[in-house]
């Protein structure tokens, strides 16, 4: 048995192609895909505003979807048995 010299030959098998990669912090830039080309400050504040709009059919929240579409609260004995956990059930 020889445990410790199979620790000490241990060969990755992920190769990366390229070798290390070479990064300075000074030559960051503006993202390409910035809005305006703008780099983000410190002390930007951004809106919540949405400039996407949906497209006919198409909703970003539950709260818009027509009330048949809608989640529906559990009713008062469903609650009941969720926030048990399924104890008092007896089969």
């Amino acid at each position: 048995m020889r445990p410790s010299s199979s620790l000490l030959k241990h060969i990755p098998l992920i190769k990366f192609v390229g070798g290390p990669h070479k990064f300075s912090k000074s030559s960051a830039g503006v993202h390409p895909m910035a809005p305006h080309g703008l780099k983000p400050t410190a002390g930007s504040s951004y809106s919540n505003t949405n400039p996407i709009e949906p497209k006919e059919g198409e909703y970003f929240s539950r709260s818009q979807l027509p009330l048949r579409f809608r989640y529906k609260l559990p009713k008062e004995d469903e609650a009941e048995n969720i926030i048990s956990g399924g104890a008092e059930v007896v089969f």
